[in-house]
């Protein structure tokens, strides 16, 4: 059985706070070119940490209809890189749950994106 990620070193979930906002504000650029959406709502619902030679977030993501989780990794001299991007959650869906390998799309440049709907 897969470990939640807080059993794996990520912190407890953070509610929204201006380091999950200031982050958004960066790669939400990004997640729209890679995911070929524009969001008419991008905010912060929770996020997670643990760090490896810079940081990992795992973040939950409002994007109006529905609810991405993004699993970004900021190394020590540089900046955010969106590495994984789960389309179509739900507000009640956990953010500790790791993702589904199973559905890895590998040609996408950005990491790989998972759609629930």
């Amino acid at each position: 059985m897969a470990k939640l990620y807080n059993e794996t070193g990520f912190s407890k979930k953070k509610k929204s706070d201006a380091t999950c906002r200031s982050i958004l504000e960066f790669v939400r650029p990004m997640v729209e070119i890679y995911g070929g959406k524009t969001y008419e709502k991008f905010t912060c619902e929770e996020y997670m940490e643990k760090p490896s030679y810079g940081k990992n977030y795992k973040i939950k993501v409002d994007a109006g209809s529905e609810f991405l989780h993004l699993h970004l990794f900021k190394p020590l001299s540089g900046n955010y890189q969106v590495n994984f991007i789960e389309r179509g959650r739900k507000k009640n869906d956990d953010l500790a749950l790791p993702f589904d390998l199973r559905n890895i799309t590998p040609s996408i440049k950005a990491g790989s994106f998972w759609n629930y709907t």
